[in-house]
């Protein structure tokens, strides 16, 4: 009957997302506990963004938003593991398009600041706060305009451990409107 398949439905979403919680939970802990190795291959940021945004984006124009790109046409290589700096631009567009209400245009970014590579997602919703940015990459922090948004308050500081193994510094900024979050790595490698 329809009841039950709707009950079975609902049930089986909320499964997934204690399935969700529980891996960013377990991935997270083995990220801050060094028992996750990291690689350092060079990784080309500029090929990860287009990639990223090329699957994402779908889902942005999904939610009503945009979803826009800018990139160099060199690459901008980084040593690092490119499955968890994949996670972590997936991380913050996710976090880009879930928060803010449509219509929104969410941006990626990948550039160099000063020699060292710099990815940024920036979008033009409510942003976070000031006084709330550093609280808001712990563990199960989510604030109060976020609580009717599905979500585990994991998100971001899974991009910040992510950021932390690669030595790169998280910089959560205003975007007067909307939020700019910047990861900035190290000096970077020269391109053959």
């Amino acid at each position: 009957p329809a009841d039950a398949r709707r009950e079975i439905g609902s049930a089986l979403m909320d499964i997934d997302a204690i399935s969700a919680t529980f891996d960013a939970i377990l991935r997270l802990a083995r990220l801050q506990s060094g028992t996750v190795g990291r690689r350092h291959d060079p990784v080309d940021l500029v090929r990860l963004a287009a990639s990223i945004g090329e699957i994402l984006q779908p889902s942005a124009e999904e939610a009503g938003h945009t979803l826009d790109i800018d990139l160099p046409a060199a690459p901008v290589r980084v040593p690092g593991d490119e499955d968890l700096l994949a996670q972590a631009l997936t991380n913050l567009v996710v976090n880009a398009v879930e928060h803010c209400p449509p219509p929104a245009s969410v941006r990626i970014e990948v550039g160099l600041r000063a020699n060292r590579p710099v990815l940024t997602v920036s979008d033009n919703g409510p942003g976070i706060p000031e006084a709330d940015r550093g609280p808001v990459l712990e563990r199960f922090v989510r604030l109060d305009a976020s609580r009717s948004v599905p979500g585990t308050g994991l998100g971001l500081s899974l991009v910040s451990a992510i950021a932390e193994l690669h030595q790169a510094t998280l910089v959560l900024q205003d975007n007067a409107p909307g939020l700019r979050v910047s990861i900035l790595f190290p000096a970077a490698l020269t391109n053959p």
